[in-house]
């Protein structure tokens, strides 16, 4: 009997353990349709979503300007530094504690490779997102988000 309840008490907290994430993605699938629903709702009004249901369209629409693509090239940059770092890092320690700098040198070498490419690359990400000239350019509501499929 104590056999059969210790195989039973995984198994209950596996099932259960699924039982809980499955709720949680029906309930989080619940909230986005309600949420579609609302927006789909205040633009049948002639209203503009509000900016926390999605921000980067909403700072387009009003001629903000949102810095995403600034901040992805700080963080490649940070990236790139941190994995040049790394790379140096696992040279020393495989070459020292191996015995055989090139070891290390080949392993170490690779990392710093890639954090090197990834600094470069962020430098090349001139990206930016344009404002309108004027600010005070009416609102339109993209054509796209009123389209159902």
């Amino acid at each position: 009997m104590e056999g059969v309840l210790a195989l039973l008490v995984p198994i209950v907290a596996i099932v259960g353990g699924l039982c809980i994430g499955a709720y949680s993605m029906h309930l989080k699938a619940r909230s986005h349709e309600m949420a579609h629903r609302e927006r789909l709702a205040m633009i049948e009004k002639g209203l503009v979503p509000t900016p926390e249901q999605d921000p980067e369209r909403f700072d387009r629409l009003t001629g903000g300007k949102t810095d995403w693509h600034e901040r992805g090239a700080v963080r490649a940059r940070q990236s790139g530094i941190m994995l040049m770092g790394v790379g140096v890092g696992l040279a020393i320690l495989i070459g020292l504690t191996s015995g055989v700098p090139a070891v290390g040198l080949g392993v170490g070498g690779f990392v710093f490779m890639v954090g090197l490419a990834r600094f470069v690359s962020s430098a090349w990400d001139t990206r930016r997102i344009d404002t309108p000239a004027d600010p005070k350019t009416p609102i339109q509501p993209d054509d796209t988000s009123q389209r159902l499929t």
